[in-house]
């Protein structure tokens, strides 16, 4: 629900085009996809699990690069806003690459990266799970910043 007042008040940032409505469907998709989730634990379902979790991440490094294109061309918003979204997007884009990484070189996603941090060579491979809990920081603190504004 939380997600869904985000999404609310980011929209009154954003002008009225095509892509603020791409960024705020982008936005919306986030917390449904998010509930879904619940739904598809990775113990019982993994495949769908992945597929979810994937768009997930896609969707939301979407939306925020998005909302830094429109948001950092506007005067009116406060450099503080501007500077962490995109902080919040570089490391979404660095979370991504990681993943994207991760599957080109083991074909799947394993469950667990547990055994891929011990013998992995890769930097952005072996840190992909503390990426994405970085990922997931700065999202709830950015989103908490817009809805405190």
């Amino acid at each position: 629900i939380f997600n869904l007042f985000f999404t609310n008040k980011i929209r009154s940032f954003l002008p009225n085009n095509f892509q603020a409505e791409a960024t705020a469907v982008l936005f919306y998709a986030f917390p449904l996809l998010l509930m879904l989730l619940l739904f598809f634990p990775v113990n019982k379902n993994y495949k769908v699990h992945r597929v979810l979790s994937n768009l997930i991440f896609v969707s939301l490094v979407g939306a925020l690069i998005l909302s830094f294109l429109q948001l950092s061309k506007t005067t009116s918003i406060p450099f503080a806003v501007v500077f962490f979204l995109a902080l919040t997007t570089i490391a979404g884009l660095v979370f991504l690459i990681s993943f994207i990484k991760l599957q080109i070189k083991y074909q799947e996603i394993p469950k667990t990266l547990v055994d891929v941090r011990k013998k992995e060579k890769s930097l952005l491979i072996r840190n992909a799970c503390l990426m994405e809990w970085v990922f997931f920081f700065l999202i709830v603190c950015f989103q908490s910043f817009i809805v405190s504004l």
